[in-house]
């Protein structure tokens, strides 16, 4: 089995599973036909993930609708260390073979990918199908993953109340800093804090409750500008030595 062109089901489970088949039967072997309960007892994966870890391997073309070992899942057990992650390779771009015409994980954005995922099932499994796909890519070493996940849409959150608790706090936070920022700013001179620093404090207190993105990321161009020239970075000293050597 493989993905379909016009969409269809798509595999979803962890990749760590799917990885420590493959490492296992490359290793060691496995009994056959390979079921679920033999994934179970191998410790290749828990009792709750065996039944999508196993649809996946079938979607994977690991395992036939028998159990038994395909010939991609043969090749991997026998390739030689230096042909593995080749023939790895051309096992997923075969079995992904519709997302990678859409899109290449290597060049493309996580967007993209996600796009070319779309018209599977389940649709509700969309984020695992993802990173069941970029995990096996990285580690056929056809790509990275991407450090975090797309995010989804504010409009797909699912739990209205948790979105609002969210909102809440981050106003809640910002006015707590506005006050600190206004207490220190209100004082004419604070010790220890450079000029410039005093007066972007004052211009923040002094723009009123609220401002635009493109305002405050202005500000903070500005600001980390002075910061910088005001307390100069250097590097981290080891041990608590003086960082100028003395």
């Amino acid at each position: 089995m493989a993905l379909g062109t016009d969409g269809g089901p798509a595999p979803y489970p962890p990749v760590k599973p799917v990885i420590a088949l493959i490492e296992r039967y490359r290793d060691r072997g496995l009994p056959t036909p390979i079921t679920q309960e033999i994934l179970i007892r191998s410790q290749i994966v828990t009792e709750s993930l065996a039944p999508r870890t196993y649809q996946g391997l079938r979607l994977l073309d690991l395992i036939d609708e028998q159990g038994q070992p395909t010939t991609a899942l043969k090749e991997l057990g026998t390739a030689p260390s230096t042909e593995f992650k080749e023939r790895l390779a051309a096992i997923v771009r075969g079995a992904y073979a519709p997302i990678f015409s859409l899109a290449d994980p290597a060049q493309d954005s996580p967007e993209a990918i996600r796009d070319a995922f779309r018209g599977y099932e389940p649709r509700g499994q969309l984020d695992r199908m993802i990173a069941l796909f970029y995990g096996l890519c990285e580690y056929a070493g056809i790509a990275e993953a991407p450090k975090r996940a797309p995010a989804r849409p504010a409009s797909s959150a699912p739990n209205g109340n948790r979105k609002a608790a969210r909102v809440h706090k981050a106003d809640s936070d910002a006015g707590s800093a506005r006050e600190s920022v206004a207490k220190v700013a209100a004082q004419p001179n604070v010790p220890g804090l450079p000029a410039p620093l005093q007066g972007l404090l004052h211009d923040l207190v002094n723009i009123g409750p609220t401002w635009t993105k493109d305002r405050r990321d202005q500000f903070l161009a500005v600001f980390t500008a002075v910061l910088d020239y005001s307390f100069p970075v250097h590097a981290e000293a080891g041990n608590g030595s003086d960082p100028e050597g003395g």
